[in-house]
């Protein structure tokens, strides 16, 4: 057969949700030869199927690069996609170079999400702790640092539920150690100057402050002192945002304890509606809303109270297929009208 090299660029989008710019993480480049003869129809499977990514296909987007190094779909530079990629590397010199975005995998989105904040949540957690790091560093993390079994271990092949359960003892050694620093400065403070405690003994407790679209965690307290302790769930800003970009959702009545949850229509929503179309009419079991809810956590950075559970994403599959029965019924109806009007017609 005859053998042609292919220069393959894989880049991820973040098309999952909503956004429009590349990702910097996951990029590769490298030459693959293939059989000459292979349609340009199947170059961008073939692509896909050698780098293990064959369930993605249908949601990859394959792009050749011109000779004016500019990068064209390629249905559009090669009408006929029933062409070998043999006859079409003619164009281009022998060599093809073709460039493919793939949606970032759902799971990758939460893992390079909640590493990020794991890193700084234990930044400030040793902070806290020093010089006594190694007394009270939290047993999930702990176990991790101490694990002989692994060689030059990385927290990037940790699966999700480990690293949800290191970040969750990191948030809540923070928030423990912070309330015991609270109630000694109470103490202290009853006809005394605090001003020569040190630093940690001054912080401000901790609440949690959800920003309305970030859901972004702060700390925030009686003053906003230098040495305020912030949990990170990812940057402290606190940017207002219009309220036209929420679906709001009545959540808990029970005792007069009505509050309203907030589903972020730029991130949350459309994954969650992906979710609904990928089920194709099946009923989610009780396992995938908590999944959903704890992915969902991360990926917009939510705290307590604001933190879902498997009932909110329960009751937001409930809410969405009644609107699609609503929306079956009234098609069904306006059919039924145009049909009836027809009949009519005819008599």
């Amino acid at each position: 057969m005859d053998a042609i090299i292919v220069k393959v660029i894989i880049r991820s989008s973040l098309d999952i949700i909503g956004g429009r710019a590349l990702n910097p993480f996951h990029e590769k480049i490298e030459e693959m030869v293939f059989d000459s003869k292979i349609l340009m129809k199947d170059l961008c499977r073939k692509i896909m199927e050698k780098i293990g990514l064959e369930d993605m296909v249908d949601q990859s987007q394959a792009f050749i690069q011109h000779s004016n190094m500019e990068y064209y779909p390629l249905n559009s530079l090669c009408p006929n996609i029933n062409t070998e990629i043999g006859s079409v590397s003619i164009l281009f010199n022998q060599k093809l170079t073709v460039e493919i975005l793939i949606p970032l995998r759902f799971e990758d989105i939460i893992k390079l999400q909640e590493i990020d904040v794991m890193y700084r949540n234990l930044f400030q957690y040793l902070l806290l702790k020093v010089p006594e790091i190694g007394d009270h560093i939290p047993d999930a993390v702990d176990k991790y640092f101490k694990d002989e079994e692994k060689v030059n271990p990385s927290m990037r092949d940790l699966p999700l539920k480990t690293l949800l359960q290191m970040n969750g003892e990191l948030i809540n050694a923070i928030k423990l150690h912070t309330e015991s620093m609270t109630r000694s400065l109470t103490v202290t403070s009853n006809g005394s100057d605090n001003s020569n405690l040190p630093p940690t003994l001054r912080m401000s407790s901790i609440s949690c402050q959800t920003d309305v679209r970030h859901h972004d965690v702060v700390g925030s307290g009686i003053d906003n002192n230098v040495g305020e302790l912030q949990v990170f769930n990812d940057d402290n800003s606190t940017p207002s945002v219009p309220q036209e970009n929420h679906e709001e959702v009545s959540l808990d009545n029970r005792a007069n304890n009505y509050r309203l949850i907030r589903y972020n229509k730029d991130t949350e929503v459309p994954i969650l509606e992906q979710w609904y179309k990928s089920l194709n009419g099946k009923t989610p079991t009780d396992s995938d809303f908590q999944k959903y809810a704890n992915a969902l956590n991360v990926l917009s950075k939510r705290c307590d109270p604001n933190r879902l559970t498997s009932d909110n994403i329960f009751g937001w599959y409930k809410r969405r297929k009644y609107k699609r029965g609503i929306r079956v019924n009234e098609k069904r109806r306006v059919s039924e009208r145009i049909q009836v009007e027809k009949r009519k017609r005819y008599v």
